[in-house]
């Protein structure tokens, strides 16, 4: 296990984080911090641990926070919870291939905004049947970095199916944002190249952090998101999408259509 649960200090040993490794700052310049957990699958068929810090950024979090804790997966042996996966397991993509579990990445957050001591996110409920019998087939959170794959005439798509963030389809009844009392674990997972998967009979996506999204990082940040993941040496080994990602800042609220 790679244990490097720490926060960047001021003093003491300078290998004790990946952030500090990558980019020494002043305590002026520390960012928010956000404690996160990984698994991932070793060439010999074993998995690996590791615990971190990372900075509280879209593109750091947006890898550790789509779905909540009893989200089913659906894998070639039956759904799932995704807390009970393990790196190795086979997922059904909505194709019909079987692919394996890379990487697991999960973090632990708040959704409260009065918790001085918290970063907060937006977390989403999605009501039973919310998009059709069995879409989902039991109500199911969601964090900020979850997509699901609908078809729309907007911003140019011509009706081609995307991965929208969940964020779009709030209407306050079907999706509808939600304050748990206390923390949620949020979870995402990786698969040798992007998929559409179905989670609770809905469907959405494997882990991409999107097309040019790590360029517009700079090379210490870029250095230190490529750690998280031991199956990625650099940022082409992602792969393409399978699908098109809409742009997380799209309107929220509306009348879409979920696939």
């Amino acid at each position: 296990m790679n244990d490097i649960d720490r926060m960047p200090p001021s003093t003491g040993n300078a290998a004790s984080s990946p952030f500090q490794q990558a980019q020494p700052l002043t305590d002026r310049a520390r960012p928010i911090l956000r404690r996160a957990r990984s698994m991932a699958l070793r060439p010999d068929g074993g998995f690996e641990e590791a615990r971190f810090m990372i900075p509280v950024l879209p593109l750091f979090e947006a890898a550790f926070t789509a779905f909540a804790r009893g989200a089913l997966v659906e894998t070639v042996q039956g759904l799932v919870a995704i807390e009970d996966l393990l790196p190795g397991d086979s997922l059904r993509t909505v194709g019909g291939e079987a692919m394996p579990v890379l990487w697991i990445g999960s973090t632990t957050v708040t959704a409260r905004r009065d918790l001085p001591s918290e970063r907060p996110v937006t977390l989403h409920r999605i009501a039973a049947d919310a998009f059709g019998p069995n879409r989902p087939m039991t109500y199911l959170v969601t964090g900020p970095a979850a997509r699901l794959r609908q078809a729309t005439s907007r911003m140019g798509t011509h009706g081609q199916r995307v991965l929208c963030p969940v964020a779009a389809f709030e209407d306050g009844i079907g999706v509808s944002r939600t304050t748990p009392p206390s923390a949620v674990d949020l979870f995402h997972l990786a698969l040798p190249r992007h998929a559409v998967i179905r989670v609770s009979g809905i469907e959405t996506e494997s882990y991409h952090p999107g097309l040019g999204t790590i360029g517009a990082v700079g090379p210490a940040m870029r250095d230190l998101f490529l750690k998280l993941f031991p199956h990625i040496r650099g940022p082409a080994d992602f792969g393409p999408l399978a699908c098109p990602q809409m742009d997380p800042d799209v309107k929220e609220g509306g009348d879409w259509n979920a696939a």
